[in-house]
């Protein structure tokens, strides 16, 4: 119990500054390809170290080629649906655990996981579902294929995943983001605060900070 103290205490003060870290790398090792741009060697080798980790790239260590005939709309299927899939008991598990009250604190903790997941998933799915519909062109008739995998022909075979992805938009890129304003304006609600509010206690906050480390 000490050691978890201690730790919640930690990801308190520490927590937010991580956050930052995560999704500017999780942003920056995005940059090549959403920019189509070709960066020095040294930062390509280390955005892609980091992409590795932060991104959650959990899919290139599975040899689904090994186990079955896989391009990239079957990637991106995994990559999509495991998250909803987990995402999905965790839901169910807080919605039974917080109806007993001697089980509301693991359900609390239940949910934070799941905001968790949900903040650490959203940019590198987001990139997976765009990626389905990043098609090139290219000169004297030779078609047009997805960038990620030149094997798929966009100009055919591939509207079950096109509609898929299509989905898969309205769950994560649209919405994760409408979960997090809609859990902010229930704590709203449940602070009875109006709009106009939020100015003044922010400046407090800040005040009180800045006394505090002697700012002012």
């Amino acid at each position: 119990n000490d050691a978890r103290s201690k730790y919640k205490v930690w990801m308190k003060a520490k927590g937010p500054i991580l956050k930052v870290l995560v999704s500017y790398y999780q942003v920056m090792t995005m940059l090549p390809f959403i920019l189509d741009l070709s960066f020095p060697p040294v930062f390509t080798m280390v955005s892609n170290l980091f992409g590795s980790v932060v991104n959650l790239n959990f899919i290139s260590l599975m040899p689904l080629g090994c186990i079955m005939p896989s391009d990239f709309h079957h990637q991106m299927v995994v990559y999509t649906a495991i998250p909803f899939v987990i995402g999905l008991i965790m839901i169910i598990a807080y919605s039974i655990l917080k109806r007993n009250e001697s089980t509301i604190p693991l359900s609390n903790e239940i949910f934070a996981s799941f905001l968790l997941m949900t903040f650490l998933v959203l940019p590198s799915v987001s990139i997976q579902i765009f990626s389905t519909f990043a098609c090139r062109e290219f000169d004297g008739d030779y078609g047009t294929y997805l960038k990620v995998d030149y094997s798929i022909d966009c100009d055919g075979g591939w509207d079950f995943y096109w509609y898929y992805a299509c989905v898969m938009v309205f769950v994560y890129p649209i919405g994760i983001p409408v979960l997090y304003w809609q859990l902010l304006k229930h704590v709203q609600a449940k602070m009875h605060l109006d709009p106009g509010q939020h100015n003044l206690i922010g400046k407090k906050a800040w005040k009180r900070r800045g006394d505090k480390e002697g700012m002012w």
